[in-house]
């Protein structure tokens, strides 16, 4: 049950997936969210192999470029794609002599463009690519359905003051990004590992640390337990989160 989120926010973009692979009966873990280069994250699902190749070939195209205009960027990534549909697709459904997609990966990418303008987009392969620029959130893989159901719950509270996930920072969007995939988790066996994490900051795309999301995610929740409890009359230690904060979201020099 491959989940990948994408959520635009004021400041910055947030990629986060979960990090279980399943074939038939067997599992691994590995990474679904991929640092193209200093602007551009990536999230993919789909097939390992496809996964790895879509990836490969955009670093390839984008590693070196950073990019003023969002038509620039949306030129390159369809260039790649078709590339690849031509490669795979069209070639197999010319030897086949019928219509054939084998190559159909999805993906969301965040981008940074220009001065801190930022741009969320979802590829797909399926019938031919098809890059959709994204306003605020998006979805993909089995577990999509579910996740766009916690993050419509999510979307409330801000939705209340009129304003939406982008209007608000990085760091409360890493907050909903961390809970929607944790509540996937806990409804499917297939789902688990750690939650994997990008984030398209005004200078570079991190990757945090899988322990530091895990304890961002756990102290954030233990302290909304806290202030529960608080207001219940019942006694209990305030957890700071400062210091993962600074290491998730180091101050610039």
């Amino acid at each position: 049950m491959t989940t990948i989120v994408g959520i635009k926010s004021s400041d910055g973009i947030v990629l986060a997936s979960d990090s279980l692979f399943t074939a038939g009966i067997t599992k691994a873990l590995g990474s679904k969210i991929f640092k193209v280069n200093d602007s551009i994250a990536l999230g993919i699902s789909g097939q390992m192999d496809q996964m790895e190749t879509l990836f490969e070939e955009l670093e390839k195209k984008l590693k070196d470029n950073t990019y003023n205009c969002k038509d620039d960027f949306e030129s390159d990534v369809v260039g790649v794609s078709f590339v690849l549909h031509k490669r795979y697709n069209l070639k197999w459904s010319e030897e086949l002599g019928r219509d054939i997609i084998i190559f159909k990966p999805e993906s969301i990418l965040g981008v940074r463009i220009g001065n801190n303008n930022y741009f969320l987009y979802r590829l797909t392969f399926n019938p031919e690519p098809w890059l959709i620029p994204l306003k605020v959130y998006d979805t993909i893989g089995s577990g999509q359905l579910f996740a766009n159901l916690v993050l419509r719950q999510q979307s409330r509270a801000p939705a209340s003051d009129r304003k939406t996930f982008s209007n608000l920072p990085l760091e409360f969007n890493l907050w909903i990004a961390c809970l929607t995939l944790a509540e996937i988790k806990a409804f499917d066996r297939n789902s688990g590992g750690f939650t994997k994490v990008a984030l398209v900051t005004e200078n570079e795309v991190r990757l945090p640390p899988d322990k530091s999301i895990k304890e961002y995610y756990d102290i954030v929740v233990n302290s909304i337990s806290t202030t529960f409890g608080e207001k219940l009359g019942i006694d209990g230690d305030k957890e700071d989160i400062e210091r993962l904060l600074r290491d998730i979201f180091p101050k610039n020099e």
